[in-house]
């Protein structure tokens, strides 16, 4: 990705999972449980600007935990309204190229 080579003192990595406040990510190197840096929980405004399942994000590792420092460009970003949230998008997963709908 491009875009990650403008962050060189930070690894890319990819969303796998999320928790509450956790994510688990997959480097190159070994999948960790992540978090969200303070700076980025400041700026961010909206939770669509949150990582989700599927993005690309920039971390540093720090023992067995790693810190989620910015969320790469998407290409698309499956959302759903919030609950309890007034009027904003709660994200699902991002970068998806196929979506199955199953109706019952």
């Amino acid at each position: 990705m491009a875009e990650a080579t403008l962050y060189p003192e930070e690894t890319l990595a990819r969303v796998t999972a999320q928790y509450r406040g956790k994510y688990k990510i997959v480097t190159e190197q070994a999948e960790l449980l992540a978090e969200v840096s303070g700076k980025l929980r400041y700026e961010t405004e909206e939770l669509a600007q949150y990582p989700t399942v599927g993005d690309y994000v920039m971390v540093t590792v720090e023992g067995e935990l790693a810190v989620i420092h910015r969320v790469l460009s998407r290409k698309s970003l499956f959302v759903r309204r919030a609950v309890g949230v007034s009027g904003q998008a709660q994200p699902v997963a991002s970068n998806v190229d196929v979506v199955f709908c199953v109706c019952l």
